[in-house]
């Protein structure tokens, strides 16, 4: 009667299931796309940061443009505006070792320590290159175009040392790539607005 009842037990021929307790965890779960989470983030973080940081170069070049060609009044409007959005960037790209330090992912103390100390650099470097031209006596060409000239060796100077520094960072392998076309991009749009 045992036997016809079902119960394991009672049946001296039925063999335990001895791999029951280390049996392998179920396999993490794959969207039906065929990539994990991880993977669709950092597509989404490299085409969001494609789109925004090529974005970003819009108004470098539009203002470029408009000190070239248009009248007077309008471009030394586009040159100022141009001084204060190239300061803003500047300052932005120092900040982004500030948000890598913040994040950690295994970096060192002496690492940490750098991020933080060049993030502010940039900033302060942009903040120099509003008022130095104004304390110069009889320079050789205007206040304006002075701090364009320094903002653009900013750019340069930053990525330069950027480029060292992204070495130990956690930041994924096409991200210094992009930041030299951004630099590139940024550079050339303020020095043709020397033009202006």
């Amino acid at each position: 009667m045992s036997r016809l009842s079902g119960d394991p037990t009672s049946d001296p021929t039925s063999v335990p299931n001895k791999g029951s307790a280390s049996a392998p965890p179920p396999a993490a779960h794959v969207p039906p796309g065929g990539s994990t989470p991880q993977q669709a983030r950092d597509r989404v973080l490299r085409r969001w940061a494609n789109l925004l940081g090529l974005g970003g170069l819009v108004p470098f070049f539009g203002l470029a443009l408009v000190a070239v060609v248009a009248d007077p009044d309008y471009a030394r409007m586009a040159v100022l505006a141009q001084i204060q959005y190239a300061v803003t960037i500047l300052s932005f790209i120092g900040a982004l070792h500030w948000g890598i330090a913040l994040a950690g992912h295994g970096m060192s103390a002496a690492r940490t320590r750098t991020a933080l100390v060049w993030s502010v650099v940039p900033s302060l470097y942009a903040f120099f290159a509003t008022i130095a031209p104004e304390l110069v006596p009889e320079p050789s060409i205007g206040p304006a175009h002075a701090t364009l000239l320094l903002l653009a060796i900013g750019f340069v100077c930053a990525w330069i040392v950027d480029q060292r520094i992204y070495r130990g960072h956690p930041v994924p392998a096409w991200f210094p790539r992009l930041r030299g076309l951004l630099t590139a991009g940024a550079t050339l749009s303020v020095l043709l607005t020397l033009l202006g």
